[in-house]
């Protein structure tokens, strides 16, 4: 797999988000939805539709079982930095 610069800059934007809310995901997701409520601009709900099948609710899990990025990613959990 080659190094693809657009990824590189995805992932260090992803990285530093995640940085400054604790590497707390759900902290961040919910910034995000502040952010956007407070832009004024128009926000697109999928109300009634619920969650795909297959697809679990919180993909991200518990924080306690975190065990790090995927071989080859550039992302370090805190605890992984020790």
């Amino acid at each position: 797999m080659t190094d693809d610069p657009i990824v590189a800059e995805v992932r260090k934007a992803r990285r530093e988000i995640l940085e400054s809310h604790g590497w707390d995901y759900h902290s961040m997701l919910a910034d995000a939805m502040k952010r956007q409520r407070e832009s004024g601009r128009q926000v697109v709900s999928r109300k009634g539709k619920g969650p795909q099948p297959g697809v679990s609710r919180d993909v991200y899990g518990d924080p306690s079982r975190r065990s790090g990025p995927a071989p080859g990613r550039d992302v370090q959990y805190p605890a992984d930095a020790e």
